[in-house]
């Protein structure tokens, strides 16, 4: 028996494993439930994976508030390398809400991440105000579920239906 884990290309790696008879194989790849907007998205772009007859999308999202603006072109955010992984790239921001109604941003890149806060770096007139709420993807997603003992599960109106306990 072989198992293995770790791997952005799963179907190939089973692919491989089934060539050898003699073999039981057992792939454990968590990545493939929750995919990434990084180093995941990337290898299933590269061409190498098999023909999914579609892309995969990421289930995992990062929320946080904006904290801080202490200056024009930097925002300060409550996250940091406690809640999300930061090893393969840092969280790109998705969508931005003010009072629950969404707010437009664009170029907007994270530059850095402290054990608690993010930096993001805007233009000078970007809307963003202390007390949005931001929603992230991430890198890695292994990494970030590392970091939790358990995670939200949410409909298609962002209310939580449940909690889910990783045990990575």
């Amino acid at each position: 028996m072989v198992t293995g884990a770790g791997s952005a290309w799963y179907d190939i790696v089973a692919e491989c494993f089934n060539k050898q008879q003699e073999l039981e194989a057992i792939i454990r790849p968590g990545c493939y439930a929750i995919h990434d907007t990084g180093i995941y998205l990337d290898a299933q772009n590269q061409g190498i994976a098999c023909d999914l007859g579609g892309d995969l999308a990421s289930a995992l999202e990062l929320w946080a508030y904006v904290v801080s603006r202490p200056e024009p072109n930097k925002v300060i955010v409550g996250f940091g390398k406690r809640d999300a992984a930061f090893d393969a790239g840092l969280p790109i921001l998705e969508r931005a809400y003010r009072n629950g109604k969404p707010v437009a941003f664009d170029q907007i890149k994270t530059t850095a991440v402290m054990d608690q806060h993010a930096f993001l770096s805007v233009s000078s007139d970007c809307d963003l105000q202390v007390g949005d709420v931001l929603v992230f993807s991430t890198y890695h997603p292994c990494l970030t579920f590392d970091k939790w003992r358990s995670v939200a599960v949410s409909d298609d109106n962002d209310r939580v239906t449940h909690w889910v306990k990783t045990w990575f």
